[in-house]
């Protein structure tokens, strides 16, 4: 899960994310607490290079062959969902996959279905005789 809050004591916008089970924290903007200081450090999450550069992963991050383009952000329908939402941001993939309006949760469950597609996990081996079922 990624999220997105702001530390008045630093006066900068921080993200909270999920690292191997262990929550991670880092600063991704320093702007005011303002609805588009926080748009502002929600496209910088979904960048991802600031995490990975941030905690010197910079190769052992897979690497990404798309990025998102942010264009604008206005009420409407999002196009995976097709719920009328305050806010629907007009995005673009660079892979070409989605191009129009989506709501941010549909956005980042898009990113992080990408990036876990890219740290998708060694298959299963599975007996040369078939799975193993047990009997009844």
């Amino acid at each position: 899960m990624q999220k997105v809050w702001y530390r008045t004591s630093k006066g900068s916008w921080y993200g909270t994310f999920t690292e191997q089970g262990h929550q991670k924290q880092i600063r991704l903007v320093k702007a005011p607490k303002t609805k588009e200081g926080k748009k502002l450090a929600e496209a910088k999450l979904l960048e991802g290079a600031e995490v990975a550069r941030h905690h010197g992963r910079r190769r052992r991050c897979p690497i990404l062959a798309f990025s998102v383009e942010l264009r604008s952000v206005r009420s409407g329908t999002c196009g995976w969902c097709r719920k009328d939402k305050d806010e629907v941001f007009d995005v673009a993939f660079s892979d070409k996959s989605f191009v129009g309006p989506m709501c941010k949760a549909d956005l980042l469950r898009a990113v992080g279905t990408k990036v876990g597609a890219a740290e998708a996990k060694a298959p299963i081996a599975i007996p040369a005789n078939g799975p193993v079922v047990a009997a009844k």
